[in-house]
């Protein structure tokens, strides 16, 4: 009788322990939410989200990023992943042309795009296709200990 009384008991604070820990998995906080507190623009400090000419586009990739504070302060941009949206046109296997998009990416831990890349986007880049500045983070002192995050930038390239 012993036996069974402690198997019954064993069952039933497992059956006690699962259940508040499924009660705690229930109150866990969800994921924290980027709160932008800046926006972001190309060393001009005007471009900011929208379209872009081609010769203005080339011009200003090479130089670094800012951001504008809550305080309207421009600040360098030290961090950002940038993604370029190349459109081209493609045969499929039936020979139908389609406009396609070809993605490419890269991690910029000093705030600028390394040099072989400003050279290959500006031998490619046309009318018609996006870059994208994404997780865009700028520092309020040089040593970039404080940063706060800026808003993503997305300039359409036109002629």
């Amino acid at each position: 009788m012993k036996k069974y009384f402690l198997g019954i008991a064993c069952l039933g604070l497992a059956s006690i322990v699962f259940m508040a820990q499924a009660q705690q998995n229930k109150q866990a906080k969800p994921a924290k939410k980027i709160v932008y507190k800046g926006k972001t623009f190309l060393n001009d400090g005007i471009t900011g989200n929208g379209t872009i000419t081609k010769a203005n586009f080339d011009a200003l990739l090479n130089k670094n990023l800012l951001a504008k504070d809550s305080n309207n302060i421009l600040r360098p941009v030290n961090f950002f992943v940038f993604m370029y949206a190349e459109r081209g046109l493609y045969e499929d296997s039936t020979g139908k042309l389609k406009i396609m998009t070809d993605n490419y990416s890269l991690q910029c831990d000093n705030g600028k795009l390394p040099e072989d890349w400003i050279k290959n986007i500006r031998q490619r880049s046309k009318a018609g296709d996006t870059a994208y500045f994404n997780n865009v983070r700028a520092s309020f002192d040089s040593i970039g200990k404080y940063h706060f995050y800026s808003e993503p930038l997305k300039l359409i390239i036109t002629d």
